[in-house]
């Protein structure tokens, strides 16, 4: 017994440390590319309101944030959580069933990892730069509270059903197109 403990079964160590690789690679790119999401969020931010632009381009983004590189980091500890509740339900649900377990632990990383997706895109819409929203939240704690009081937990799955959607067609895409299905 106390031997199991130390050492899990053979199946579980392949299983764990395919996790642990997966975690590790999302996460580091989800962090590198974090500043291309806060972009990504600021463009559709600035679009809420007709001839209303403070990003003309690319460039003219990053000429704004030259002074305040952090500014596009905000957020960031929202993927730590968010790939953590989507590697365990890839790597549980695609152990045993690899066709149907993929379609279905996209569609249950996505429900469970999407209101860390809500909290990271409301932290990136915050700036000091005028037109942008004003800071309100201080960490993703301090966004998911504030969150869930004003608005309940409907709040955090605003835009839910088309990101589930669009995964539930790419996944269906990618079992057809692969031959590692």
């Amino acid at each position: 017994f106390f031997l199991m403990i130390r050492r899990p079964p053979r199946s579980t160590q392949s299983r764990s440390s395919a996790a642990s690789d997966v975690y590790k690679r999302q996460t580091l790119s989800d962090i590198l590319l974090h500043p291309l999401l806060a972009m990504q969020s600021r463009f559709i931010l600035q679009n809420r309101l007709p001839n209303f632009a403070i990003y003309k381009s690319s460039i003219d983004f990053i000429r704004q944030h030259r002074h305040n590189p952090r500014e596009l980091f905000q957020g960031w500890q929202g993927h730590l959580p968010k790939n953590i509740l989507m590697t365990i339900g890839f790597i549980n649900l695609m152990a045993d069933r690899p066709k149907e377990g993929f379609l279905l632990a996209n569609m249950i990383s996505i429900l469970f990892g999407y209101p860390f997706i809500t909290i990271i895109r409301r932290m990136q819409s915050q700036s000091s730069i005028p037109g942008m929203l004003p800071f309100r939240y201080n960490s993703c704690t301090d966004a998911l509270k504030k969150i869930i009081r004003e608005e309940g937990i409907r709040g955090l799955y605003r835009g839910c059903i088309a990101s589930v959607a669009v995964s539930f067609f790419t996944s269906l895409l990618m079992m057809q197109t692969s031959d590692a299905f």
